[in-house]
């Protein structure tokens, strides 16, 4: 806005301006004063919103070009189009822009601490001006400038604290910037996703939020002269300023997808091998698996996460990772953004591979019931006499027997600890004299 000492009157008609008049605004660079940008303007009454009918125009709205570079301009208007004045300083300063978020989802409950890397953020003049980031239309927070720092774009550590592979996010960043290696920009790390929950309200019977997409934008608070149209406040009909927030479509076209927290009813099994890989299931509800939208199921266990195989809906299956953790159970987490864990109440035990070196007796009644002693090391109570300790018995195969190895005859019976180098078991009936 530009405010003149324009008068109405004698040699200054409103209607033959108004049908005459060729309101310019003319963008000088003054680095360079060959780059010079004419765009249209228009005159309008101050402040906004007046009562008035019959007031006549008395300021002049220019549009900004896009300068493309951070620069001092001098901002020059015209009423005719060709005769400039005003010599006003204005400068450019870098677009408010997203470039990237993570993580890309959260819960609809909220509290998702996204960082989010852009440019523009601490650029606003005056520097005190407050900018906001947006999620979606409902929901709006001050951006803290003092938590903004640059950053040297490293792609390897950006997908290393999404715990996600660059190739199954190829969906997710089709609306992403593309960024060189090495490349500086603006970090916040301070924005926090709203809770779905305190922003609409359901009544029945309506369901309750399965949350969806918003875009994320950022933006800034611009204060206006208006009019006050509020006959309950002070100041009804007078002018005041007051601060308008506008967020900038082209800041962004990054999604932030809210989504149901899953839980967990049933893992199976809750115990095994230090060295990895046991496939760990866990059973409940709300799993979900949207690549396009960077939802991901993970499982933690202990202070490890691993991004799990998503099944169905109400089941998942995690590869439980390798620890020497044997004193103690490790608490077990689920996720869908690798971010935000949510406790699912069971733990996982591990334990060492134990190692049999001696067995006795080595024989027993085909009814079955001998008591059996095995001998080793690395024994463990770690289940606490849960049955899943486990003896196998598998047939061995003799000179003319129809089944091999894989498809032999096998049967489970507990097993049960007695010390680090003694557990014991009882021998399976349903074999024939002469078995081994």
């Amino acid at each position: 806005m530009i405010g003149t000492d324009f008068f109405w009157g004698a040699g200054n008609d409103f209607e033959t301006i108004r049908k005459n008049s060729d309101f310019k605004c003319r963008f000088t660079s003054s680095n360079d004063p060959t780059k010079v940008i004419i765009t249209e303007a228009i005159m309008e009454a101050n402040p906004m919103g007046q009562f008035k009918k019959d007031k006549l125009p008395d300021q002049v709205r220019c549009q900004t070009p896009k300068w493309q570079s951070v620069d001092q301009a001098v901002l020059d208007f015209s009423i005719n189009g060709q005769d400039y004045l005003g010599n006003f300083a204005f400068n450019f300063v870098d677009s408010l822009e997203i470039y990237k978020i993570t993580p890309l989802s959260g819960p609809i409950g909220g509290d998702t601490r996204v960082k989010v890397y852009g440019a523009g953020f601490t650029s606003s003049n005056p520097k005190e001006a407050p900018l906001f980031i947006k999620f979606g239309t409902a929901s709006s927070q001050r951006l803290d400038k003092a938590d903004v720092t640059d950053q040297s774009w490293s792609s390897d550590d950006f997908y290393d604290e999404l715990n996600i592979p660059k190739p199954l996010l190829r969906q997710a960043e089709l609306s992403d910037k593309i960024l060189a290696e090495g490349q500086t920009l603006k970090k916040y790390s301070a924005a926090l996703s709203p809770d779905v929950h305190r922003i609409y309200n359901y009544d029945t019977p309506d369901t309750e939020n399965f949350g969806g997409p918003v875009f994320v934008q950022v933006g800034e608070r611009i204060p206006i002269k208006i009019i006050e149209h509020n006959p309950s406040v002070g100041g009804y009909k007078s002018a005041k300023t007051d601060d308008i927030e506008v967020a900038f479509p082209d800041s962004s076209a990054l999604e932030f997808y809210f989504y149901r927290e899953p839980f967990v009813k049933k893992i199976e099994p809750s115990s095994g091998l230090t060295s990895g890989g046991t496939n760990l299931e866990l059973t409940g509800a709300w799993f979900d698996l949207k690549p396009e939208y960077g939802v991901f199921p993970f499982c933690k266990i202990g202070n490890k996460v691993i991004r799990a195989k998503y099944v169905t809906s109400n089941r998942i299956i995690c590869k439980t990772p390798a620890s020497e953790d044997t004193g103690s159970p490790s608490a077990i987490s689920v996720s869908l953004n690798g971010q935000d864990f949510h406790d699912t109440g069971f733990t996982f035990s591990y334990y060492q591979k134990p190692i049999v070196v001696d067995l006795q007796p080595r024989s027993g009644s085909i009814e079955g019931g001998t008591e059996i002693w095995l001998k080793g090391e690395k024994f463990s109570n770690i289940t606490h006499g849960m049955k899943t300790v486990r003896c196998r018995f598998r047939q061995i195969p003799g000179e003319n027997a129809t089944f091999d190895e894989d498809t032999a005859p096998t049967k489970f019976i507990p097993a049960y600890f007695i010390d680090n180098t003694t557990m014991k078991c009882a021998s399976p009936s349903g074999w024939i004299g002469g078995d081994q």
